[in-house]
């Protein structure tokens, strides 16, 4: 019994991180339009380390479809690389880290071209996503926008 159980997790979680890996190569045209398909009904998509310090999310798959449509319009090419995915001991949470790269328009800003580093935690149900995070160095981004960013100092922290 326990061996079926343990088969059982082991498919569930290569099934899971199927979609996950889904997701990290959907981040432009029409893959992009249909993957708010790979979330939960009530799901949560959305940006975790933002300038407010306050998550960004959509929830509900339709609101994630119109967030699908506002990032294509945003990130027209954008593209993730250097992607690794990483499984957990629960077949249900799944974590990634990728580079992401290209143009970025948004409101306010001239067009830049923009890269960062990402991580993802993913919350999993039913072969679905339930609530995927996203976590990157929100500096970077503002600097590409041409955005005057804070400096905090270190004192004598020790480096290299």
């Amino acid at each position: 019994m326990a061996f079926e159980d343990d088969q059982e997790k082991r498919n569930r979680r290569e099934r899971n991180r199927a979609v996950v890996d889904k997701y990290l190569h959907s981040g432009h045209g029409d893959a992009l339009l249909h993957r708010h398909e790979l979330f939960c009904e009530d799901g949560i998509s959305g940006l975790w380390t933002s300038d407010s310090g306050e998550p960004v999310f959509a929830q509900g798959r339709e609101n994630i479809a119109k967030y699908d449509v506002w990032s294509s319009q945003h990130f027209p090419d954008w593209t993730w690389s250097n992607i690794i995915i990483w499984t957990t001991d629960d077949p249900d949470r799944v974590w990634a880290e990728c580079d992401g790269e290209g143009n970025i328009n948004l409101p306010g800003h001239d067009p830049v071209f923009y890269r960062n580093h990402f991580i993802y935690s993913f919350e999993m149900r039913d072969g679905l996503i339930y609530r995927e995070r996203e976590f990157m160095n929100p500096i970077v981004e503002m600097r590409a926008l041409g955005m005057q960013t804070p400096t905090i100092e270190l004192g004598d922290f020790p480096s290299a």
